[in-house]
């Protein structure tokens, strides 16, 4: 991959993987505990999500942040775009940003 250094393990090496990391080892599902949602509550926030307006300084914040801590893909921000605006439909707010 160009623009990415390999590991020994055969893995991209980008660098935000040396500004951040966050050990998951012994976390299990059943370790987190009790359902944060309930279907209904998800069910409503899918029917919400046509309606979630994201104003372009909200998106803009997202890319630099994202280009700071070295991440050269507009994937990373997205993914933060869908999760913003899926917790802006769980919380029953229209507009985030």
């Amino acid at each position: 991959m160009k623009g990415l250094a390999m590991t020994s393990t055969r893995r991209p090496r980008c660098s935000i993987g040396w500004r951040l990391y966050v050990d998951l080892d012994g976390v299990s599902y059943a370790s987190i505990g009790s359902q944060l949602f309930t279907r209904d509550e998800i069910a409503d926030a899918r029917t919400l999500l046509p309606s979630i307006v994201t104003d372009d300084k909200a998106i803009e914040a997202l890319v630099v942040i994202a280009a700071q801590l070295g991440v050269a893909s507009l994937r990373a921000p997205l993914k933060a775009l869908i999760v913003a605006r899926a917790a802006c439909g769980v919380a029953r707010r229209c507009a985030s940003g």
